[in-house]
C-alpha cells in the first residue's frame, strides 16, 4: 500500500536524521586513518601529524 508520508520523508529528512549523516562523514574519515596511528607505538603517537 502506497504510504504519501514514507515518500515525503525520503526528500524532506528530520534533524536527527542530518545529524547522523554528519557524523557517519566524519566516522568514515576516522576509520580510514585507522591503520596509519594502530601501530605507533606511545612514544610515537604524540609526534605523529597528519
Amino acid at each position: 500500500m502506497f504510504n504519501p508520508l514514507n515518500f515525503i520523508t525520503k526528500f524532506i529528512k528530520s534533524n536527527n536524521q542530518k545529524e547522523l549523516e554528519r557524523i557517519g562523514k566524519i566516522l568514515k574519515k576516522i576509520n580510514l586513518l585507522e591503520d596509519e596511528f594502530k601501530d605507533l607505538n606511545d612514544l610515537e603517537f604524540p609526534k605523529k601529524n597528519t
